[in-house]
């Protein structure tokens, strides 16, 4: 892991657990790769990603039900960095599926833009 991946991992952390931080459940994601020598180039990267999901204030229950509802976000959403909008296109909340349109507001917030049920597909 490079320097800067180490302090924008470190600011996040920072930031979830601030004074100013939300309540909620915080995942970060790591991808790992073996580097050339003195270099960012890879030569090997691992199969999957690595998740870690921090609770910052919330009942276990709260935090178990976003856990399950955030863990196929990683191939189910898409976040375009040029607009800030994030879709999310299938996430199971109350028993219904949804998909979502997040704008990103900065500061680690987003706005909730639409919403709209869809049907249930077999699991």
């Amino acid at each position: 892991m490079g320097i800067r991946q180490r302090r924008r991992i470190t600011r996040s952390l920072e930031n979830v657990y601030s004074l100013g931080g939300s309540t909620g459940a915080y995942r970060i994601e790591l991808k790992l790769f073996e580097s050339k020598a003195n270099s960012d180039t890879s030569v090997a990267i691992a199969a999957s990603p690595i998740a870690i999901v921090f609770n910052r204030g919330l009942a276990q229950d709260k935090f178990e039900l976003a856990v399950s509802a955030a863990a196929d976000l990683r191939d189910n959403s898409v976040f375009v960095a040029e607009t800030g909008m994030l879709t999310i296109q299938r996430v199971k909340a109350l028993g219904s599926y949804y998909q979502a349109k997040l704008k990103h507001l900065g500061d680690n917030k987003f706005e909730l833009i639409d919403v709209q049920e869809i049907p249930a597909t077999k699991e």
